[in-house]
């Protein structure tokens, strides 16, 4: 069972610390030039860090750019100057305040991620739920796709207002599902994913079907999503259990897994290209009976998988620049990447700027004890903050030892 129809995005498109021009209709071409120059840079530090390139500057002098293109009231800008938030600048609040800006100009993006801050900000603050969730529902009836998906969610749980209950979010398993499956046609992977899981463990109205959940998790990997290739990847890799509870419906197949991945690989997908880094730094098996272990193939792959912008690949380059690593165990006559907290800086910015929220943590680290940058400690606060909201506990832990 093979990956056939894999979706990817047109080259035109600029993908680039967590905005993709594929996601803005309209973009203005100033903007886009912005990004695409910004886009350079990054790809130019990933396939040559050693060239001296700082990112950080680069990053800083993008963000000058849009923010006076956000003076003449540019949409997209003002939202760029949200999502890159405290990597810009900003605090929280102005964050916020930039968010409201852009969604009041009709950037549905900026509607759904400041639905998720007013969430995550005042989860006990009815007036904040409820603002959010009415953005979360115009959003979606902009056919944005990640509303869509959190609207199903908040269908799935239901939310109530009050001592008497009053009723914010109907909870209907049937409008949940019919959100998700609107998602599915529209050819959403998270969406499809959401199906799987559904039928792999049953809800309320939705009985439990092994087969249909494996169907939509095969079409969920043909969509392109990185989470549904590893959850795939991972039942070929061990082969399913044979109980009563989970039909034995795959078999361990590793050839079949690694057909697969490169497959998606070769069309450019950066979750493959991170799973194949993981397969090849750990090694599968018995001392390797199934895959060998291979550091600089490893690494060959999260560098590629960097390369679109993959945050959890970014991250494992900016641990490798942060320690060193060995072309294998052991063997320290030979280096494969040598100590560098400036690098090591600068892949934790991208893996930030792509929404990582444990490389926020690691930024705060870095500007608290002066490893690589100046010490600063106001801005080790609020990068700690910023990875505390997004649920890193041990942020909260350095933020408190900072106060």
């Amino acid at each position: 069972m093979f990956l056939t129809a894999l979706k990817m995005k047109l080259a035109a498109f600029v993908a680039v610390a967590g905005i993709d021009t594929a996601e803005l209709p309209g973009a203005s071409q100033e903007f886009t030039d912005i990004l695409t120059a910004l886009k350079a840079d990054q790809d130019q530090f990933v396939q040559s860090p050693g060239a001296g390139l700082d990112v950080g500057k680069s990053f800083s002098t993008a963000v000058e750019k849009v923010r006076a293109l956000a003076q003449k009231n540019d949409k997209d800008a003002v939202y760029a100057l949200a999502r890159w938030g405290v990597l810009g600048g900003s605090d929280i609040n102005e964050v916020a305040a930039l968010y409201r800006r852009a969604a009041g100009a009709g950037q549905i993006l900026a509607k759904t991620e400041l639905s998720l801050l007013l969430t995550q900000t005042g989860a006990k603050n009815p007036k904040k739920v409820k603002e959010g969730i009415k953005l979360i529902q115009e959003a979606e009836a902009a056919d944005e796709k990640i509303a869509r998906r959190m609207l199903a969610q908040l269908h799935l749980q239901g939310v109530t207002e009050g001592d008497k209950g009053k009723v914010v979010v109907e909870k209907s398993t049937a409008k949940a599902m019919a959100l998700l499956e609107k998602g599915e046609k529209a050819g959403d992977g998270r969406a499809t994913l959401g199906l799987a899981q559904i039928y792999s463990v049953g809800i309320e109205g939705i009985p439990q079907d092994h087969s249909k959940a494996l169907t939509y998790l095969v079409k969920a990997c043909n969509q392109g999503d990185g989470d549904a290739l590893n959850s795939f990847g991972g039942r070929l890799l061990n082969g399913d259990p044979d109980t009563p509870e989970s039909p034995k419906l795959l078999a361990k197949d590793v050839p079949a897994v690694l057909e697969m991945l490169h497959q998606a690989a070769e069309k450019g997908l950066a979750p493959a290209n991170l799973i194949l880094g993981q397969i090849y730094e750990q090694g599968l098996g018995p001392d390797g009976a199934d895959v060998k272990r291979n550091v600089p193939k490893a690494f060959d792959y999260y560098s590629k998988a960097a390369y679109g912008n993959d945050a959890q690949s970014l991250f494992r380059l900016g641990n490798a620049c942060e320690t060193g690593i060995l072309k294998a165990p052991g063997d320290k006559a030979n280096i494969l990447i040598q100590p560098d907290p400036k690098r090591a800086l600068n892949f934790y910015r991208l893996a930030a700027a792509n929404g990582l929220q444990e490389a926020y943590f690691n930024l705060g680290v870095f500007y608290e004890t002066g490893i690589g940058v100046d010490k600063d400690l106001a801005k080790a606060r609020a990068f700690f903050s910023r990875a505390a909201l997004g649920g890193v506990a041990q942020a909260q832990k350095r933020l408190d030892a900072l106060k």
